[in-house]
């Protein structure tokens, strides 16, 4: 990576209020950057290639299947598709593949991804996704299995900062 231009080229990005992502842009070191700043500073993105636009948000909602998998055991067909996945129920009666859809809700919107686009990977409608989005912070906080089940997969996605 050339410092003095990728500087520059980010300077440039401060003063716009949009990217816009050229066709092979995951193939440019610089690019993903310039790419990463505008997520962080709220600029919109645009991109040339919808099918690349697609592929990078797929490498970004890989780890959350992989995350949750790892910790639940559940693979991301078993509990995008049905209400009735197979094992132990949490917290009452509210099956596992709930919390999991949850899960994957809230780490698909901190990772920037727009709730009607999850709708995209969990096939529930908009209201369905925003639910278990307004319901995270209360599961979160009342419901010692499902802390217990979050905190695990947000160590396996960010190793970097421990256990909270």
């Amino acid at each position: 990576l050339n410092c003095s231009t990728l500087a520059s080229r980010i300077e440039l990005l401060s003063g716009c209020d949009a990217i816009f992502m050229l066709s092979g842009w995951l193939n440019s070191g610089e690019s993903k950057i310039e790419k990463r700043v505008a997520d962080l500073t709220g600029k919109e993105i645009l991109f040339e290639s919808r099918i690349e636009a697609e592929n990078e948000e797929d490498t970004i909602t890989f780890p959350i299947k992989g995350a949750i998998h790892e910790v639940t055991g559940l693979s991301f067909e078993q509990y995008a598709s049905d209400d009735r996945v197979p094992g132990e129920r949490l917290h009452k009666c509210k099956p596992v593949g709930y919390f999991c859809r949850m899960l994957f809700s809230i780490q698909c919107q901190k990772a920037g991804i727009d709730p009607q686009r999850i709708t995209r990977y969990i096939p529930r409608d908009y209201t369905s996704i925003l639910h278990y989005l307004r319901k995270y912070d209360c599961e979160y906080h009342y419901n010692k299995e499902f802390r217990n089940m979050a905190d695990k997969v947000n160590e396996k996605l960010y190793p970097e900062y421990g256990a909270d």
